[in-house]
């Protein structure tokens, strides 16, 4: 029998079993069937992630000028992806999540990227990501950000959903914009972007500059210089950079805005941060029952 490697090595090659196969195989159909309920997703995965890859390739033509070293914090929909368009562009990126980096094995051997420690991922990088729920923003270690020098560009993506997840948080309520909020509990100036976007058309809607169905992003933050840093990395991942002010304009882009999921392009999204109202939406804001779940709001 051939030397197997890959998926299969270590492990008896499942081979289905026939009315002539079966007195020589013990691999019953509903072993099979469980090989492929495991390894089917994996395929899909890697099959995906290497498609992506090749039309970043063959149709992006915004290359970063020079490589950033980035640190994720967060390995969901949005960091997750973000881990896998920013290796593609060839940046070094390290990932951190609450569970520790050995629970980030796969998603390293797919991209490329270092796991990590959360302490670890903000320490000698050039940009970091926070990408986490927003409620858990209090979570992190209270000191994390002391030693991050000021000229570190941090970029916040997250969203407040008081009623599906993060529970009421006051000052949000209050008015606050959400990553101004976040701002004080990192203790470090912080870029809003990549909130108002699904994190699948962030994987595979990048275009080239100039296409007509190119989407575009706001992007908010008072650093003007670290505010250009991420204008920069969203069109090098293939979408019109749109700057959208200060942080305390970034409540625009928040949750039950017009820009919100839109996938407006440049124009578009210019014209709805205008139309933009302040109040929440009732399904942005938190009930004396929240947080329920996404499925049943609370």
């Amino acid at each position: 029998m051939p030397e197997v490697s890959g998926l299969w090595a270590g492990r008896p090659m499942p081979v289905k079993a026939t009315p002539a196969a079966g007195r020589l195989h013990n691999h019953t159909d509903r072993e099979w069937e469980a090989a492929r309920q495991i390894f089917r997703p994996r395929l899909i995965a890697c099959l995906r992630y290497v498609l992506t890859a090749y039309i970043t390739a063959t149709t992006n033509n915004q290359k970063p000028e020079t490589v950033m070293k980035i640190g994720i914090i967060g390995a969901g929909h949005i960091g997750g992806t973000l881990t896998r368009r920013l290796t593609q562009l060839g940046h070094e990126v390290r990932v951190a999540n609450s569970r520790g980096p050995e629970t980030l094995t796969e998603l390293a051997e797919e991209t490329g990227a270092t796991p990590v420690t959360v302490r670890d991922a903000v320490r000698d990088v050039e940009l970091i990501v926070v990408t986490i729920p927003q409620a858990n923003v209090r979570d992190l270690p209270d000191d994390l950000f002391d030693d991050v020098p000021e000229d570190v560009v941090v970029v916040d993506t997250g969203n407040y959903y008081p009623r599906q997840r993060d529970g009421r948080i006051d000052e949000i309520e209050e008015g606050m914009p959400e990553s101004r909020w976040v701002e004080q509990q990192l203790g470090h100036p912080v870029v809003k972007a990549f909130n108002n976007i699904w994190a699948q058309h962030l994987m595979d809607r990048g275009r080239p500059a100039g296409s007509p169905d190119r989407i575009a992003l706001p992007v908010a933050g008072d650093n003007e210089k670290a505010k250009h840093t991420v204008l920069e990395l969203v069109e090098e991942l293939g979408f019109d950079a749109v700057d959208a002010g200060g942080l305390d304009e970034s409540w625009r882009q928040q949750p039950g805005t017009p820009v919100y999921t839109a996938d407006l392009d440049a124009e578009g999204v210019r014209q709805a941060l205008k139309e933009a109202r302040r109040d929440r939406l009732p399904e942005f804001r938190a009930t004396e029952h929240s947080p329920g779940t996404f499925e049943n709001p609370a």
